[in-house]
């Protein structure tokens, strides 16, 4: 059984690796990716660029960060409100900005929770707990959308960086 991928949209790899873990601690299986950067993302939901030809796997959540390089976080939002297949996707925001026009933006375009990034390590361990606790009852009104997987066998899950090996 292929398990639905856990897309995490983060530029910075220390807080990449804390949520990966988190996911991995607490025992979720479903394959961790990552994008660096805005328009990576775009370029794997959309499957263009490095990503073209390619079948874009079954996602189950996308964790966004705002503040990235080349494209923000909320325009890739505002990017998946136009693809239908994209927008039912639920959207967990993560960001250090807690600016009242980011958080609007982000309302416009929709998402299932927004956090404030915290400034250590167990809190964001503690969001990550949180959500995965809270995932079926979160998501489970939006279409197309689950908990996330428990624990099935060692064999499945892992992590896949999205980020090209030069």
């Amino acid at each position: 059984m292929t398990l639905p991928v856990v897309l995490i949209i983060e530029d910075n790899e220390g807080h990449f690796r804390i949520m990966e873990k988190s996911f991995e601690r607490f025992g979720v299986l479903n394959p961790i990716h990552q994008a660096v950067d805005g328009q990576q993302a775009l370029d794997y939901l959309l499957r263009k660029g490095d990503f073209a030809g390619t079948a874009l796997p079954d996602l189950l959540l996308l964790i966004i960060d705002l503040n990235l390089p080349k494209v923000t976080g909320i325009d890739v939002l505002r990017e998946l409100v136009g693809h239908e297949h994209l927008n039912r996707i639920p959207r967990i925001i993560l960001s250090t900005s807690d600016e009242p026009e980011d958080v609007a933006s982000c309302k416009e375009y929709g998402y299932a929770a927004y956090y404030v990034k915290p400034p250590d390590y167990i809190k964001l361990t503690n969001y990550i707990k949180e959500l995965n606790a809270g995932a079926g009852s979160r998501t489970s009104s939006l279409p197309g959308t689950g908990p996330l997987a428990p624990p099935v066998t060692p064999s499945e899950g892992g992590t896949k960086p999205l980020k090209p090996r030069l």
